[in-house]
């Protein structure tokens, strides 16, 4: 039988990549992972793992996501019960290039289904996002993967922030970074998450800390002048820094260039939510200190003309 099922799954997976043959090679599936009661107690959890697996990775690649999640925390939890006897360690997957941990493969699957509905269920009411977040985190820390981590660290701590627990979010966050800068190749994503965390800190009051996290990103971006990155880095930082930037000239007219230069990279990425977010803050910042002039001079060009009140409009400058 373990030889029966091995075939099955092998023919199983030939069959995957032809999108016409996908219901035979469901079929296959279902079949393999039906013989698996058949196979040797020696053998049973390590095969039917393995069927669990290309199962539910056949059907992730189809954006299905709820069902092979059960199957791979069924196939987790089995394989668990090998790995404490150590006998788990040999378990690969089936990859030319000698496959990686069986269990590591399986996490990273459940980290990409929970994260996925979560995103799918984030109209819901919150505990039942936040329980798949919860365990594409629990997920994430068992694949050991520093990019999976850093992204999941991400997610947890955005989730956190819209729900106003700083002090928590920023703990994912920091750890974030850290595994992002682990990683050495998610520069983008270790630039979101320090904005992130500047963010937090300045909702918690945390000024000093928050102005120190901006100059990390402003260093981490400089060498990058028109990347996405460095746009949000100008767009968060004016949006912060505008409170404190109102009494002084000098710094008001910098925060202005970095929107616009937001606005224009925004532009260049297809990104126009951003691009206008940029573009209005900057005509706010710009208007601001005009608008009381404008508000003593409206009354009296209201009641005259529509004329009148455009050369009000034009004089104050908006």
């Amino acid at each position: 039988y373990d030889r029966e099922v091995s075939e099955l799954l092998a023919i199983a997976r030939q069959l995957e990549p032809d999108p016409e043959k996908r219901w035979l090679a469901r079929q296959f599936f279902l079949i393999a992972l039906d013989r698996c009661v058949d196979c040797g107690p020696g053998s049973r959890v390590k095969i039917e793992s393995l069927v669990r697996y290309y199962f539910a990775k056949f059907q992730i690649d189809q954006q299905r996501f709820l069902v092979p999640m059960k199957m791979l925390e069924q196939a987790d939890e089995e394989l668990a019960t090998l790995e404490a006897g150590n006998e788990g360690e040999n378990c690969k997957t089936l990859e030319a290039d000698g496959g990686e941990s069986l269990s590591v493969a399986i996490n990273t699957l459940l980290f990409v289904c929970n994260r996925k509905l979560a995103e799918e269920t984030a109209e819901s009411p919150a505990w039942i996002a936040e329980q798949y977040i919860r365990d594409a985190h629990k997920a994430a820390l068992k694949t050991f993967k520093a990019s999976i981590m850093a992204e999941s660290c991400q997610s947890y701590g955005d989730f956190l922030a819209r729900k106003g627990s700083y002090e928590e979010a920023l703990v994912m966050y920091r750890n974030g970074l850290q595994q992002a800068e682990l990683d050495g190749g998610m520069q983008d994503l270790a630039c979101s998450v320090g904005l992130a965390q500047a963010t937090c800190y300045h909702k918690l009051g945390q000024s000093v800390k928050c102005d120190a996290m901006l100059r990390r990103v402003d260093r981490m971006t400089k060498s990058s002048e028109h990347s996405l990155s460095r746009g949000h880095y100008y767009l968060t930082s004016a949006t912060l820094q505008q409170e404190d930037a109102k009494a002084d000239t000098v710094q008001m007219q910098q925060l202005t260039e970095q929107l616009r230069l937001a606005a224009k990279i925004f532009e260049q990425f297809g990104r126009m939510d951003k691009s206008l977010e940029a573009r209005c803050l900057e005509g706010l910042l710009r208007a601001e200190p005009a608008f009381a002039e404008y508000v003593n001079l409206f009354p009296s060009a209201i009641s005259t003309s529509d004329e009148a009140l455009y050369r009000v409009i034009d004089r104050v400058g908006f």
